[in-house]
């Protein structure tokens, strides 16, 4: 889940400017919750219950990490302004932000087709994406 976890660390380079102080949490806190559920995947057995667990154990993490690493840190900058967020991070975060965007299209497209082939809503189909800076 690294893709998720890039963003993260681009705007963690305005943590030093005085203007946007605290903007998000460590990604450090939300990268242990994978590393569980990669281990959970691993062990229990290979039933429908399980995987309409691991998929909704996997849903909340990636809206966690969505919400609280990315779109809520992107809108306080965008509310706090833009005007000092230097070149290089701007330009490193757009470009990361299409690689995520293509992520959560690619996991919103298989969660809808999943739900088309189980006939009921089994995965979350729609997570909101970051705005560009």
């Amino acid at each position: 889940m690294k893709i998720i976890a890039i963003i993260p660390y681009i705007l963690k380079d305005l943590q030093n400017n005085p203007k946007y102080p605290n903007i998000l949490p460590w990604p450090q806190d939300f990268r242990s919750a994978f590393e569980v559920l990669h281990e959970a995947m691993g062990k229990l057995p290979r039933t429908k219950d399980n995987f309409r667990l691991l998929v909704k154990w996997f849903e909340s993490i990636v809206n966690l990490c969505n919400e609280h690493l990315i779109c809520k840190p992107v809108e306080r900058i965008r509310t706090i302004g833009r005007d000092e967020i230097p070149e290089h991070v701007r330009e490193n975060y757009e470009r990361c932000k299409a690689i995520y965007d293509r992520f959560m299209d690619d996991y919103m497209d298989f969660a809808k087709d999943m739900n088309k082939q189980f006939a009921e809503k089994v995965a979350r189909d729609y997570f909101q994406v970051p705005k560009g800076l």
